[in-house]
């Protein structure tokens, strides 16, 4: 008799094994579809015309919120969950905007005079959207830095 309850013992413990794997798996199964999910794919590809027009509208968060800009993943994964109303997706896409405009910056600090020639597409942009200079006065605001 208690060779056979030894073997029933057994039994139950393999049971209760395959059980624990079979929740195992499906826990990691779970956890890698919430990361694939969460992982970009391939890189979304913004037209040259609407990241003009955003740039032109920066300081517009009602623009910004109905641009195509809004749409993005990137814009998506910076708003907060309670982030609904149309006000607070203009705000993201214009600090997307602004943080995509700022990766640009070759260095830290402002640079001296004569700005080195790396520093031109930054000096710029930020010369003609953020303190809203005319484009045919951007090259000469850079070279009086």
């Amino acid at each position: 008799m208690e060779r056979l309850l030894d073997h029933f013992d057994r039994i139950g413990d393999l049971i209760s094994i395959a059980r624990r794997k079979a929740k195992s798996l499906n826990q990691i199964a779970e956890l890698a579809e919430t990361h694939k999910r969460s992982v970009p794919g391939k890189p979304e590809i913004i037209p040259d015309e609407t990241v003009e027009v955003a740039l032109r509208n920066l300081f517009d968060y009602t623009f910004l919120a109905d641009s195509d800009l809004a749409n993005l993943r990137l814009v998506r994964a910076h708003s907060f969950p309670g982030q609904i109303t149309s006000l607070d997706r203009g705000k993201t896409v214009h600090a997307v905007v602004l943080d995509a405009l700022n990766k640009l910056r070759p260095g830290p600090t402002d640079p001296q005079y004569p700005p080195p020639r790396e520093w031109y597409p930054y000096l710029i942009l930020r010369s003609a959207y953020l303190e809203e200079t005319p484009n045919r006065n951007n090259y000469a605001a850079i070279i009086y830095l």
